[in-house]
């Protein structure tokens, strides 16, 4: 299972959306939920960062 967690402008965590993605699916999910409320999607895997996206 896959959690994306989105960050709002100063940094602080606004929410979390998991769902049982491929990393590929998570990957173009992540980037689709960059906007300018939240500029920094980070991607997780069974609790261990792996990839971080920003505006």
């Amino acid at each position: 299972m896959f959690e994306l967690k989105l960050y709002n402008d100063d940094g602080k965590h606004v929410s979390t959306v998991r769902g049982n993605y491929t990393l590929r699916l998570a990957m173009r999910k992540a980037r689709d939920l960059l906007s300018h409320n939240h500029p920094c999607v980070a991607v997780y895997k069974d609790g261990l960062w792996i990839k971080e996206y920003s505006l």
